[in-house]
């Protein structure tokens, strides 16, 4: 082989190459397929109680505040104690932010209405966010039933929490 023939078909390697690169970024851009990211790192967190300072009406009025440490990724989901006896639902902040609200989740041996309620919010996908620390905040609801007679005292929730940092 020539050293003409041998730079023609690194020249040509090169160029398919070159557009194979262009045709997986345009791809990536239109979010067709995902780049590789990082490890995702799954957490579970167990609030200590939460009391809710007076007047204490359903809404808490203390924030749950956990640092969290991400690339992007920030999934979260929310099961309420099995020392809870009534159903709450969540306030879910980011940066003091709110995201999202989760419905009324129930209790274990919760009886009545309340017995069909959801026990989990699920995986609550609040991504992307930006590289960096980030404040997560989470505020209980309360309502009546159960042993909650008007007034939410104090909520303690199991956080599980999915990162990729």
């Amino acid at each position: 082989m020539t050293n003409k023939y041998l730079r023609r078909l690194l020249w040509g390697a090169l160029s398919v190459a070159a557009a194979i690169a262009g045709i997986i970024g345009t791809l990536v851009a239109l979010g067709v397929i995902k780049p590789p990211s990082a490890t995702q790192v799954t957490r579970t967190y167990l609030t200590t109680k939460q009391d809710c300072p007076p007047p204490q009406g359903e809404l808490c009025g203390a924030i749950y505040s956990l640092e969290i440490q991400t690339q992007s990724t920030l999934k979260v989901e929310i099961t309420p104690s099995s020392l809870n006896c009534g159903s709450s639902r969540y306030y879910v902040y980011v940066d003091g932010v709110q995201e999202r609200v989760t419905p009324f989740l129930g209790w274990p041996n919760a009886t009545g209405a309340d017995a069909s309620l959801p026990t989990t919010s699920g995986l609550l996908d609040l991504s992307p966010v930006s590289p960096g620390k980030h404040q997560l905040g989470l505020q209980g609801e309360g309502r009546p039933g159960g042993c909650n007679i008007g007034r939410l005292y104090a909520f303690e929730v199991n956080v599980t929490v999915v990162t990729d940092s």
